[in-house]
C-alpha cells in the first residue's frame, strides 16, 4: 500500500495543500519557507499511520484527505465542539473531536470519532491518573494542579493520553473494523 496524495484544507487557518506522490518515484521533496507546514505535513502522515489521533485534536485544520492505492481514501475532519461547564452553566469551553472516515471506491466502509468514551471512562481515568497532578472537580471536569486549569474529560485525555496505559488508550480509540486496522497498519512511518 502506498500513499498517492494528501490534501490538507485550512492548515493553521491559512494554508491549503494538495500534494501528489508519483507512483514510480521513491522520493518526494517538499520545500518552502519556515512556518509553512513542511514538518506538519510529515507529522500528519506519521500520526495517522501510527494511530496517534490526539495530534489531530490539537492541530488547526479543517479537513485532511489521504488517498492510497486500491482506491482507498481516508478523510479526517476536525469538528469544533462547545460544551457547558457543569459548575457554571453560563461558562462554556471549546474542544474538538476528530472524525475519521474510510472509503473504498467512494463507498464509506468505516467511520469513527476520537476521542470515543465509554460510560465508565471517567471512573477508569480516576483510577489511572492518581500519580498525575490532576484532581477531579466535578463529574466531567478535572483541575490540572500545575496551572489550575479546568479540563473536560476530552481535554484531560488529550493532555495526558501518552501517560495512560495502552489498554486505556485502546478503549478510548478503538477501531472496530479489521479492514481499517489493516489499512492503517499497511504503511510504516517513522520520523527521524
Amino acid at each position: 500500500m502506498r500513499i498517492q496524495s494528501i490534501k490538507i484544507e485550512n492548515l493553521f487557518d491559512i494554508f491549503d495543500y494538495d500534494i501528489s506522490f508519483k507512483p514510480d518515484e521513491n522520493v518526494l521533496l517538499i520545500t518552502g519557507p519556515n512556518g509553512y507546514g513542511k514538518t506538519t505535513i510529515l507529522s500528519i502522515i506519521y500520526h495517522l499511520f501510527n494511530r496517534k489521533f490526539f495530534f489531530f485534536q490539537k492541530l488547526v485544520f479543517d479537513k485532511i484527505t489521504v488517498r492510497l492505492d486500491d482506491n482507498i481514501k481516508i478523510v479526517i475532519t476536525r469538528v469544533k465542539v462547545k460544551q457547558k461547564r457543569l459548575f457554571d452553566k453560563n461558562s462554556t469551553f471549546s474542544t474538538s473531536k476528530v472524525e475519521v472516515e474510510l472509503y473504498q471506491n467512494n463507498a464509506q466502509f468505516d467511520k469513527f470519532i476520537y476521542p470515543n468514551f465509554s460510560t465508565d471512562t471517567n471512573q477508569s481515568i480516576g483510577r489511572i491518573i492518581s500519580d498525575l497532578p490532576i484532581t477531579q472537580f466535578s463529574e466531567n471536569e478535572w483541575i490540572d494542579l500545575r496551572n489550575n486549569k479546568i479540563l473536560s474529560v476530552e481535554e484531560l485525555i488529550s493532555e495526558y493520553e501518552y501517560q495512560f496505559p495502552p489498554s486505556m488508550r485502546r478503549n478510548i480509540f478503538e477501531i472496530k473494523s479489521q479492514k481499517s486496522t489493516d489499512i492503517l497498519d499497511s504503511i510504516q512511518v517513522h520520523l527521524i
